[in-house]
């Protein structure tokens, strides 16, 4: 008898005697044989399947961080490899798409981007993600017009639809070639990833190919989010949409003071979500008109800078300086970053 017991031809051969008993047995014999190659079969199965799970990610189906790392180490040992390119990728603003349309939508989307990049790769690509909206390729041997077709993928807009509502997004990505940027695979992952920090601080500029100098480039401000520099601003710090409603999309903890407000709560309930309802009443004209006509000198680049009253919960009224900056947002439009600073603070701080 022959069996395959993990990748392996096993043969079996028995010579009975020719009485009843050692056919008996030999047919007894070869069933055990049978039923423990069947058994063994089956555990390596689990095996190879609980080694797919472990190598894998649960949402997107692509290899995770482990599995990757395994097929760098196969591939460094492929003494044939003539070329391959390594590219580190994210997900542009994913925390503010998170926030603004929740985590099922957010998961919707980075689904939509591995099943987009297995278009993009074929069966040419090893794809990976991290965790997040970290992602890696592994391209090996790319043909020629692969640099055409990375910046198109990276420098257009990306879309999904979620219960008949339609998203988009943009995704960045820095990359790194073998043999000419380096031969340690490893070495070559940490100098994608300086590319794409180098397009990601690089406005309308979503993919990057390592150059020697990225490696000088400071990373200290990536370990500054949102959330640092707002708190530890030396003002109020507001966010509106640049629309006639003027929604208020986020306010700091000193704005809140600012206000007389013990919450973003109560914030929210004293103005009604609303840039226009801070303003003192008497001001709210005037200093509309301000900005418009300041936004709309090209010479400003979207900055303006006035006076005005505000009124807090409490019904006292200061005066503050307001330093305005308007931009384009990915997922917000048009929307205004302004910074508030109580004058009669300041100017007590003055006199001190």
């Amino acid at each position: 008898m022959a069996q395959t017991i993990y990748g392996k031809r096993w043969h079996l051969t028995l010579f009975p005697k020719v009485s009843l008993t050692d056919r008996l047995f030999f047919w007894g014999f070869s069933g055990m044989m049978s039923m423990i190659a069947l058994l063994v079969s089956a555990l390596v199965s689990r095996n190879r399947d609980l080694i797919v799970l472990n190598d894998t990610d649960a949402l997107t189906g692509l290899k995770n961080r482990r599995g990757f790392d395994k097929d760098i180490a196969n591939m460094a040992a492929d003494h044939r490899l003539k070329s391959t390119c390594i590219v580190a990728m994210d997900i542009n603003n994913f925390k503010s798409f998170n926030d603004l349309y929740g985590h099922s939508v957010g998961d919707v989307l980075l689904t939509s981007f591995a099943s987009e990049l297995h278009e993009l790769t074929g069966h040419s690509g090893i794809l990976s993600r991290n965790g997040g909206d970290e992602f890696q390729m592994l391209f090996k041997n790319p043909a020629d017009d692969w640099p055409e077709k990375f910046r198109s993928f990276f420098n257009r807009k990306h879309y999904f639809e979620v219960d008949g509502k339609e998203y988009f997004y943009y995704a960045s990505a820095g990359v790194a070639l073998y043999p000419e940027d380096s031969r340690d695979f490893r070495e070559l992952y940490r100098k994608a990833d300086a590319a794409l920090y180098h397009a990601k601080s690089k406005v309308h500029h979503h993919i990057s190919r390592f150059r020697a100098e990225m490696d000088d480039e400071p990373r200290v401000q990536m370990g500054f989010n949102f959330k640092d520099l707002a708190g530890g601003a030396p003002g109020a710090v507001l966010i509106y949409k640049a629309d006639e409603g003027e929604e208020i999309l986020y306010a700091n903890s000193h704005c809140l003071r600012l206000f007389g407000c013990d919450s973003m709560q109560e914030f929210i309930q004293f103005t009604d979500r609303s840039f226009r309802n801070l303003v003192h009443p008497d001001d709210v004209s005037w200093a509309e008109k301000s900005i418009a006509s300041q936004q709309a000198d090209p010479a400003r680049q979207g900055y303006d800078y006035l006076e005005y009253r505000i009124r807090t919960k409490q019904g006292t009224v200061k005066r503050v300086y307001d330093a305005g900056h308007r931009i384009r947002h990915e997922y917000y439009g048009d929307i205004y970053y302004v910074v508030l600073f109580d004058l009669s603070a300041l100017e007590q701080a003055e006199r001190i």
